[in-house]
C-alpha cells in the first residue's frame, strides 16, 4: 500500500515505514514477516478474527510487538487487517 521504496509500491513515503491492507477469505495460518529484522509491527484488523500467538482480535481489535522479524498468525474467518 505504502512504502518507503518505489520497488514495493508507487506510493513513496520518506521514513522506513510500510503500510498493507490484507483481506483474507478463508480459515488459514499464516507467517509474515517484516521488510526489515527487528523492528515494529502494529496490526489493527479491520473486519473478522485473527489470533496472533494467544490474543484473539476481532473488529477493532489492535496489537503491537516490538523487536522481532516475523509474526505468526491465525485467520479465524473472512478477515481483513
Amino acid at each position: 500500500m505504502l512504502s518507503p521504496n518505489k520497488k514495493y509500491t508507487k506510493v513513496l513515503i520518506y521514513q522506513k515505514a510500510w503500510f498493507h491492507i490484507h483481506r483474507f477469505n478463508k480459515v488459514l495460518e499464516e507467517v509474515y514477516n517484516l521488510k526489515q529484522a527487528e523492528k515494529r509491527v502494529y496490526i489493527f484488523v479491520l473486519e473478522g478474527k485473527i489470533r496472533i500467538y494467544n490474543y484473539l482480535l476481532s473488529k477493532r481489535g489492535t496489537i503491537g510487538f516490538t523487536e522481532t522479524s516475523a509474526i505468526d498468525f491465525d485467520i479465524m474467518e473472512n478477515s481483513k487487517a
